[in-house]
């Protein structure tokens, strides 16, 4: 039960947030971009071509733990990009390079053992590349890019699901901005990072979203 001082100094508190937030200036252009003039048809996938909004991007991946849990972890650096061509069938081109040295799980220390020669071989291996080779369209907002995968000096075939958040011009950037939501899977062992099978899972998750500013 929470005692009256707890709840006077909540109150106070609430009312300290209000009024900063009350002071925030006013940034006019924000009301510019409103969810409505967010298009996720065809057409707001423009020609050109994008690059990586690291800003607004985030990579997971997520693996059985003794089916105890899911240990999930990320890569903090990571840069992609990609183009459309007139057609409206292009993103062939996408590729995306991964500082390996960015893994980070659940504690400095168990991210360094997984970076280390036992695991991802980091030192060796510092960058992990996903290359697209054709992209399939399912509808309007959903494909497949399939490619090519390379991760611990190891080359393997990878699909990746797409979803077309949308597109719209950001008035904030000045650049028209698309985004993605994307999820896919591998096999450790394929990679040579098949250890403790029996206690881990062997397929990781993948899991992407972010953003992708046009740049021409």
């Amino acid at each position: 039960m929470w005692h009256w001082k707890q709840v006077r100094y909540f109150a106070l508190g609430g009312a300290a947030l209000v009024s900063a937030c009350a002071s925030l200036p006013d940034f006019p252009e924000l009301s510019s971009l409103a969810l409505s003039e967010v298009r996720n048809g065809p057409e707001a996938l423009r020609p050109g071509s994008y690059e990586l909004d690291p800003q607004h991007a985030h990579l997971y991946f997520a693996i059985n733990h003794m089916g105890l849990s899911l240990l999930y972890g990320r890569f903090d650096t990571f840069d992609a990009n990609f183009s459309v061509d007139d057609s409206l069938t292009g993103a062939s081109d996408f590729e995306m390079v991964i500082d390996v040295n960015s893994l980070f799980v659940s504690t400095e220390a168990f991210s360094e053992t997984l970076r280390g020669d036992g695991w991802f071989n980091a030192e060796e291996h510092p960058q992990a590349v996903f290359r697209a080779r054709e992209i399939t369209r399912m509808d309007e907002r959903t494909g497949i890019l399939s490619g090519d995968l390379t991760l611990n000096g190891r080359t393997q075939p990878v699909e990746i699901r797409l979803i077309f958040n949308g597109g719209a011009f950001v008035a904030l950037t000045g650049k028209y901005t698309v985004g993605f939501n994307a999820e896919g899977s591998f096999n450790r062992s394929d990679f040579g990072l098949g250890q403790y099978a029996g206690l881990v899972g062997d397929e990781v998750q993948l899991r992407f979203s972010g953003e992708f500013q046009r740049v021409n």
